[in-house]
């Protein structure tokens, strides 16, 4: 893995597509780290998303650490506040950074873990749907579940981000947002 390059703390926007090229989800993000593998977002509680698919904006009361790797097909997104940490990922194309905006196209299958520690596979409906609505090739098709098979045993395995990388993240946003000014 390379070093992490001087990421200035910059804006972010990031922008998820429905296959092909739908606009799906919009929002933006602190830039916290960036490497040639990956990138880490900061979500701040408070900010807003729009649902292009839904045409609706949702404002979030949480924070997020969200995590993009440039090379793999899959993001995360961890919502975190004083009552836990949940996580959110999403199987897609692997996610793209050209200049200040951050994109990746959503295959809808997803593997979430609520607060409780739970994890499990869901959209898996909408993904059959939209095999069929949007003529997913069958080798976008294959790709999405051997991406789904490798992310969960990433989880499950202790591997990179999951090895305790995402969770030392989340740590420390928490302290340095409830440390007070000094």
């Amino acid at each position: 893995m390379k070093r992490p390059t001087d990421a200035q703390t910059s804006v972010l926007t990031i922008i998820a597509y429905k296959y092909p090229d739908r606009p799906h989800y919009e929002w933006t993000g602190n830039m916290l780290e960036k490497t040639d593998d990956y990138v880490l977002v900061h979500g701040q509680a408070g900010r807003r998303l729009v649902h292009h698919t839904r045409g609706q904006t949702f404002t979030y009361a949480t924070q997020s650490l969200e995590y993009y790797p440039l090379n793999a097909p899959f993001t995360v997104n961890i919502d975190f506040d004083a009552d836990g940490t949940s996580y959110h990922c999403n199987v897609c194309l692997p996610p793209r950074l050209d200049g200040d905006t951050l994109s990746f196209v959503d295959l809808d299958l997803d593997y979430v873990r609520d607060l409780a520690g739970t994890w499990q596979v869901v959209d898996r409906d909408e993904f059959l749907v939209n095999q069929r609505t949007f003529a997913y090739p069958i080798r976008l098709i294959e790709q999405a579940e051997a991406a789904l098979t490798d992310l969960i045993k990433r989880v499950t395995e202790g591997r990179f981000p999951f090895d305790g990388f995402l969770a030392q993240q989340v740590t420390r946003l928490s302290q340095s947002v409830s440390r007070p000014p000094e």
